[in-house]
């Protein structure tokens, strides 16, 4: 999927760059290029410094986040403390979208690793248009499915 003309218009540079990603990003690839607009367009940028949380597991935000640049580790942890290493995620990936879909605690924390623009999204302003959007909820459920199948048990979900 290319970024149609004139879907730029009006975002800001990060908001643009959020775009651009998830264009080129392929659990997005059947949703067109006017639904990611109105999905990056609720959004803000964040930054993040090395070692500094986007998230903590057991911690409810209700935000997602779309990485612009950067890398994070994605941990869980474990009974008895041990910290698990999930994922490590770069730029344009979503990341907190599995507690901010259901509405629930984070079920990992998410650590910059270097440091990291992100654009933050609030699941309250996106629900209408998730509702609404089909194959852009489809694209987040399809995500969500591909790490729990690919992660350590119950580190994704």
């Amino acid at each position: 999927m290319t970024v149609l003309p004139g879907t730029l218009e009006g975002l800001s540079a990060a908001n643009a760059n959020a775009l651009d990603l998830l264009t080129r990003h392929p659990d997005f690839k059947h949703v067109d290029a006017q639904s990611l607009r109105a999905l990056v367009a609720l959004g803000w940028e964040r930054t993040f410094a090395l070692g500094e949380a986007l998230m903590r597991q057991g911690e409810h935000s209700g935000n997602l986040f779309i990485l612009l640049t950067g890398r994070v580790q994605v941990q869980h942890e474990a009974a008895g403390g041990q910290r698990l290493v999930v994922a490590e995620l770069g730029a344009g990936e979503p990341v907190g979208e599995v507690s901010a879909l259901v509405d629930t605690e984070h079920h990992n924390s998410v650590i910059a690793q270097l440091d990291v623009r992100a654009l933050e999204i609030s699941i309250k302003h996106a629900v209408e248009l998730l509702n609404q959007d089909e194959p852009l909820r489809q694209a987040f459920h399809d995500i969500v499915q591909r790490r729990a199948q690919t992660g350590p048990a119950r580190s994704w979900v």
